[in-house]
């Protein structure tokens, strides 16, 4: 049976985050295997940005002990995003039962946003 747990969403004017983002900020939130392999079109980072919080504001209900380091925003050949967590994190999650996370990003000429749903797999 599959459980809804959770969802987040983020958005952000473009202005905004132009203007508040900086070398500083881009390595607090994402890890360097992150920001090695983000796209560098200030829409997309945003995205991702939007996409780290709507992950913490889903999963908030479970209490985790985590940072922004412990999850990633990967993208895979075909372009679709994940949520990729670290051994630490996923161990917590392991403890409280079978999880999966859908991911989408999209962004306007003036937005960035994202939204995460946290579903649990019991058998």
């Amino acid at each position: 049976m599959i459980v809804f747990l959770g969802h987040g969403i983020d958005i952000v004017e473009l202005d905004e985050f132009r203007r508040q983002f900086d070398e500083n900020m881009l390595n607090e939130i994402f890890s360097p295997a992150e920001v090695e392999k983000m796209p560098v079109e200030l829409e997309s980072r945003a995205a991702r940005f939007c996409a780290k919080e709507a992950f913490v504001k889903a999963v908030s209900p479970l209490n985790l002990t985590k940072d922004w380091h412990d999850f990633q925003i990967v993208q895979d050949a075909s372009g679709s995003v994940r949520i990729e967590c670290s051994i630490k994190l996923n161990d917590q999650f392991l403890k409280l039962g079978r999880f999966h996370f859908a991911l989408s990003l999209s962004h306007t000429e003036k937005t960035a946003a994202a939204a995460v749903v946290v579903i649990e797999d019991r058998e």
